[in-house]
Protein backbone atom coordinates (compact mmCIF):
# COMPACT_ATOMS: atom_id res chain seq x y z
CA UNK A 1 0.00 0.00 0.00
CA UNK A 2 1.45 3.24 -1.46
CA UNK A 3 5.05 1.64 -2.10
CA UNK A 4 7.51 1.58 -4.33
CA UNK A 5 9.23 -1.67 -4.35
CA UNK A 6 12.76 -1.75 -6.66
CA UNK A 7 12.78 -5.05 -8.51
CA UNK A 8 15.15 -8.11 -6.70
CA UNK A 9 13.40 -7.28 -3.85
CA UNK A 10 11.94 -10.11 -1.62
CA UNK A 11 9.09 -9.96 0.53
CA UNK A 12 8.01 -13.21 2.79
CA UNK A 13 3.65 -13.49 2.45
CA UNK A 14 1.77 -11.87 4.75
CA UNK A 15 4.56 -8.86 5.14
CA UNK A 16 2.29 -5.55 5.32
CA UNK A 17 3.83 -2.40 4.01
CA UNK A 18 2.96 1.16 4.22
CA UNK A 19 0.29 0.39 7.07
CA UNK A 20 2.38 1.51 9.33
CA UNK A 21 4.82 4.77 8.80
CA UNK A 22 6.88 4.82 11.78
CA UNK A 23 7.48 0.86 11.59
CA UNK A 24 7.91 1.20 7.92
CA UNK A 25 11.04 4.10 8.89
CA UNK A 26 12.61 1.67 11.08
CA UNK A 27 13.28 -0.19 8.30
CA UNK A 28 12.64 1.56 4.90
CA UNK A 29 12.76 4.98 3.43
CA UNK A 30 9.50 6.74 4.54
CA UNK A 31 8.75 10.37 1.83
CA UNK A 32 6.99 12.76 3.48
CA UNK A 33 3.79 12.21 1.86
CA UNK A 34 3.60 9.33 2.95
CA UNK A 35 5.13 6.48 0.22
CA UNK A 36 7.38 3.67 1.47
CA UNK A 37 10.42 3.30 -0.67
CA UNK A 38 12.55 -0.15 -1.02
CA UNK A 39 15.70 -0.09 -2.70
CA UNK A 40 17.24 -2.73 -5.25
CA UNK A 41 18.01 -6.19 -4.16
CA UNK A 42 16.81 -6.12 -0.30
CA UNK A 43 15.94 -9.15 1.37
CA UNK A 44 13.10 -8.77 4.34
CA UNK A 45 13.22 -11.49 6.64
CA UNK A 46 9.48 -12.86 7.77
Amino acid sequence: RRAIIDKDVVIPPKTNIGYDLQADGEQFTVTESGIVVISKGMKLEA
